[in-house]
């Protein structure tokens, strides 16, 4: 994973001020009519960030937080307002979430097919931690509920009660490790294998992780398994789950991603 930042002051008051990282990505603009323009890798996740001044204990934010809900004191208030710009861009994700991507997959168990979509909304830090999660949820709220995670080059991590913990990882295969989940069991991960795989949306490069409950609880059952397969720069691209607790069996194939 490599973190880029691109450097330029107020367009309004100081000019354009650019330096890099990388010389494949860099400003364009910062124009008068509020709009910043750059260049970054195809694929990177990037987020505007602003400062009040420039120094040796610069402070960048990346929202507007500590400019709104302000609580006056006297009849004269001052706050550091946006005087300096810059762009952070995170490339070789293993689970790219930019705001607004929506994941739609064809789902199906036994005979009934539906379409299952997942969209990244804004987003957020915790109070116990200095990471930036990505909000998702799915199209049945009943199904997947809003969740948090984040990813890095070799990992996506999601928030378990308060705790961070990996869902998937890019690594050797055979890698095993325990996920946390429902009120008390415990899932066994491994990475399988790595193979191609087609579906819907295309064929894709992906790590087939497989998924057993090594302890149960009221929402998973003992020794049930299911496996998830995971392109590295794209996320999740099929789903499969031949057991479904002795039902018909479920399998989930992505259809397509999309930027709004």
């Amino acid at each position: 994973m490599r973190i880029l930042y691109l450097l330029s002051a107020s367009a309004v008051i100081f000019g354009a001020l650019v330096t890099g990282l990388a010389q494949q990505v860099h400003v364009d603009s910062l124009a008068n009519n509020g709009q910043i323009t750059w260049t970054a890798p195809a694929g990177s996740v990037c987020r505007v960030e602003w400062a009040a001044s420039l120094g040796s204990n610069t402070v960048w934010r990346p929202n507007w937080l500590s400019l709104q809900g302000i609580a006056t004191k006297s009849s004269n208030t001052t706050v550091e307002v946006p005087m300096f710009y810059r762009v952070a861009c995170v490339t070789n994700l293993l689970f790219p979430m930019p705001v607004n991507r929506q994941f739609a997959f064809r789902l199906q168990e036994g005979a009934q097919v539906t379409t299952q979509v997942f969209w990244f909304g804004g987003r957020l830090t915790m109070p116990w931690s200095s990471n930036e999660y990505a909000a998702f949820r799915g199209s049945s709220s009943s199904t997947i509920g809003l969740g948090f995670a984040r990813s890095t080059g070799d990992a996506l991590y999601e928030i378990w009660h308060g705790v961070e913990q990996p869902l998937f990882r890019l690594a050797p295969v055979g890698t095993t490790w325990t996920i946390e989940k429902g009120k008390s069991a415990r899932i066994q991960a491994t990475i399988e294998t790595n193979e191609m795989v087609t579906v819907p949306a295309g064929t894709f490069y992906a790590l087939k992780h497989r998924r057993e409950v090594v302890q149960s609880d009221c929402f998973y059952d003992l020794g049930d398994v299911w496996y998830e397969w995971i392109s590295p720069g794209l996320g999740m691209v099929k789903f499969a789950d031949p057991s479904e607790s002795g039902g018909p069996g479920e399998t989930a194939e992505l259809l397509y991603v999309t930027d709004q």
